[in-house]
């Protein structure tokens, strides 16, 4: 594969970082009401590749009251480990009032974490590519 199409393998693998990071922040940003969750549920999610692996991560389901309804909604975010949230256990909340079942979880980077791994690893891939094929 030549230089220009590796670089722009790169820059796309980058501009996809980008875009995970700036949603994230949005929906940071759109979350402002704060509230306590409980964990009332933890999916799990197998998935199996081409290659014959499986990789199992897991999905918390969080209730919570907003604005005096309950809303009982899932993470967005897969978390690796099924220790990561256990039923019953109580977190920060913060939740969009126009949205009630939208929320994020206090002190968790979520997309913007990820966000921001990818958007590293694309610009030291890009950086490598760029100096070898000079």
């Amino acid at each position: 594969m030549d230089t220009m199409k590796i670089v722009a393998v790169f820059g796309v693998m980058f501009l996809f970082g980008l875009l995970v990071f700036i949603l994230d922040r949005r929906k940071k940003k759109r979350c402002t009401m704060s509230v306590i969750g409980t964990v009332v549920d933890v999916l799990r999610e197998e998935e199996s590749g081409e290659d014959g692996n499986t990789s199992i991560s897991y999905r918390p389901v969080f209730e919570y009251l907003a604005e005096g309804v309950s809303v009982r909604s899932e993470l967005n975010f897969s978390k690796g480990s099924r220790r990561t949230y256990q039923v019953g256990q109580t977190r920060e909340l913060r939740y969009n009032p126009r949205k009630k079942e939208e929320f994020v979880v206090v002190g968790e980077s979520g997309g913007t974490g990820a966000g921001l791994f990818i958007m590293v690893i694309a610009a030291v891939l890009l950086i490598t590519t760029a100096a070898v094929g000079m």
